[in-house]
């Protein structure tokens, strides 16, 4: 958990970066819209989450892709640590709605994201502005 927000933009994307112990805190990760302009449009996590608590992992990912309406893209680790832990995956991509597909397994992917469809989600719900 860092001192501040870490927000870089690439290729006319507004990237928030955290790592795994961040996800616990929504307040962290609170996206805002100011001058119709949000602040950020896609939650970048690297992560060592668990196995056993995945379900958390994946809960908690689907809730901070709605409530801040921004693309998430997650990465965990694979493997067993030396503690003995077990690590699955379980990266995804979700949209602004939470909708995506967990892997479960060491793959390379590949996924567009289209920013007219998170500016279309913007729109439809713009719950955001309500602050």
């Amino acid at each position: 958990c860092g001192a501040e927000r870490k927000i870089v933009e690439f290729k006319n994307w507004k990237f928030n970066l955290n790592i795994c112990y961040d996800l616990r805190f929504p307040e962290l990760m609170r996206n805002e819209v100011k001058d119709e302009v949000f602040l950020y449009d896609i939650q970048l996590l690297v992560a060592n989450w668990p196995d056993r608590r995945a379900e958390h992992w994946k809960s908690l990912l689907k809730a901070r892709a709605i409530e801040n309406q921004c693309f998430v893209v997650a990465c965990n680790r694979i493997g067993t640590d030396a503690k003995g832990l077990t690590y699955l995956g379980h990266s995804v991509v979700l949209n602004a709605l939470g909708s995506g597909t967990f892997l479960s397994d060491e793959q390379t992917v590949t996924f567009e994201l289209e920013k007219s469809q998170l500016i279309q989600i913007r729109q439809d719900l713009p719950f955001l502005k309500d602050k």
